[in-house]
């Protein structure tokens, strides 16, 4: 009973103990008009009542709705997080239409976030061969989704930035000079 009045079963226990420490206690004021349990049932429940008054995650306070208004909402807008579920919606099916082999190595690596080592090991093949599966992989997710996509909404300043320079000035820092193929 004091169980599923608190919900906790460890606080639940420490109330039962304690109502027949207070039963054991007060014996000498019972005055036996009602049965023993019953008595024993209503101290629970004061104790009960007591707990969940003074419940530090039980109390809440309530604001005005005109401070509600002026807090920004924890949960996004709604429309940031309507186009991140069609991205991804995008996303995971663009993945399932790939090879088998190019989009294990896109979890492996792009999601999961292993090493180009530890994919290799884990698939059985060597390094070469994972990256060049990832490189067709992300160039074939990036045809099916469309170069031209923006980036979403959440997306920062330096990603827009990064998004106009080529490979090899996003990769040197805009030093297109600096970059040398490695083959």
């Amino acid at each position: 009973m004091i169980v599923r009045r608190i919900g906790h079963f460890d606080e639940a226990e420490d109330i039962a103990q304690q109502a027949f420490f207070e039963a054991a206690r007060t014996l000498d004021q019972f005055r036996g008009e009602s049965e023993l349990s019953t008595w024993l049932y209503g101290i629970a429940m004061n104790l009960i009542r007591n707990y969940l008054n003074r419940a530090p995650y039980k109390t809440c306070r309530f604001e005005p709705e005109h401070v509600l208004d002026s807090r920004p909402s924890n949960h996004g807008d709604p429309e940031s997080a309507l186009e991140l579920r069609q991205l991804l919606a995008e996303v995971t099916s663009a993945m399932d239409q790939l090879p088998a082999e190019m989009r294990e190595v896109l979890l492996l690596v792009g999601v999961h976030q292993l090493s180009y080592e530890a994919a290799a090991s884990r698939l059985d093949v060597p390094i070469g061969t994972v990256r060049s599966r990832l490189s067709r992989a992300r160039a074939a997710l990036k045809l099916k989704l469309g170069a031209t996509r923006m980036p979403p909404a959440s997306a920062t300043a330096t990603e827009h930035a990064d998004a106009s320079l080529s490979a090899p000035e996003r990769y040197r820092g805009g030093r297109e000079k600096d970059f040398r193929p490695t083959y």
